[in-house]
C-alpha cells in the first residue's frame, strides 16, 4: 500500500549547487508547472474575451464604427471601489446613444468573474 501512495506524489528533483546558500535547488514537477502555465493563459485569455466584449458594446452604445467613443478599460473597472461600481459606469457612459443598464449589469458579472483572479 505505501508503494502506491509514492506513486501518486509528484515527483521533485533536488540539485545540490555551490552557487546558492545553503547549496539546494528544489524544483517543482514539471505537471505543477504546467498547470500554472494554463490556468494563466486561461485567465489571460478570459479578459481578452472581455475586453473584446467591451469593445464591441460600446461601439455599439455609443453608435460608431471607429473608435470614437470613450476608452473603458478592465482594469479600471476593477479598481473601482465594488460598492461604487455601478454608479461610476452608469456616470461614465451617460453621453451613450443607447441605454446602458444591461451593458452595465453584465460588465458588472464579468468584472466580478475576472476580478476573482486579478
Amino acid at each position: 500500500m505505501a508503494e502506491n501512495s509514492e506513486e501518486m506524489v509528484s515527483p521533485t528533483r533536488v540539485q545540490f549547487s555551490e552557487d546558492v546558500p545553503g547549496g539546494a535547488i528544489v524544483e517543482h514537477s514539471k505537471r505543477r508547472v504546467e498547470l500554472t502555465q494554463r490556468y494563466d493563459r486561461e485567465a489571460v485569455q478570459k479578459r481578452l474575451e472581455i475586453e473584446s466584449w467591451m469593445d464591441e458594446q460600446m461601439k455599439v452604445l455609443f453608435d460608431c464604427e471607429d473608435d470614437d467613443y470613450p476608452m473603458l478599460d478592465l482594469d479600471d473597472v476593477l479598481q473601482f471601489d465594488p460598492d461604487k461600481r455601478e454608479e461610476r459606469l452608469r456616470e461614465y457612459l451617460k453621453d451613450a446613444k443607447l441605454p446602458t443598464e444591461n451593458f452595465i449589469q453584465e460588465l458588472l458579472k464579468k468584472a466580478t468573474a475576472v476580478g476573482k483572479y486579478h
